[in-house]
């Protein structure tokens, strides 16, 4: 069996499920995991917003951990404006 072209993997990690199983628990989401679409690797996580547009993302692996903030990209922002204007002009 021989190894995929690079676009097929890439768009399998794209469509891939990346955070999962978390719960809230007051501010934070905890208890879920993580996927390094990398390695294969999965790790615990906790998330938590820190304003509108930013994503804190821990991941735990033993006693150690890492935090990242995922920001919203901007293409989020102009598709979300976008579908407003669209449902906006479409009313009667």
């Amino acid at each position: 069996m021989g190894c995929l072209p690079f676009h097929v993997v890439a768009a399998v990690a794209v469509m891939a499920e990346i955070l999962r199983g978390h719960r809230r628990d007051g501010e934070r989401w905890g208890g879920g995991s993580i996927l390094d679409p990398e390695n294969g690797k999965e790790y615990r996580t906790a998330v938590w917003l820190q304003g509108p547009d930013h994503l804190r993302v821990r991941g735990y692996w033993g006693p150690f951990y890492r935090t990242q903030t995922w920001r919203r990209s901007r293409a989020d922002d102009e598709s979300a404006a976008g579908a407003g204007r669209r449902a906006t002009e479409s009313r009667p």
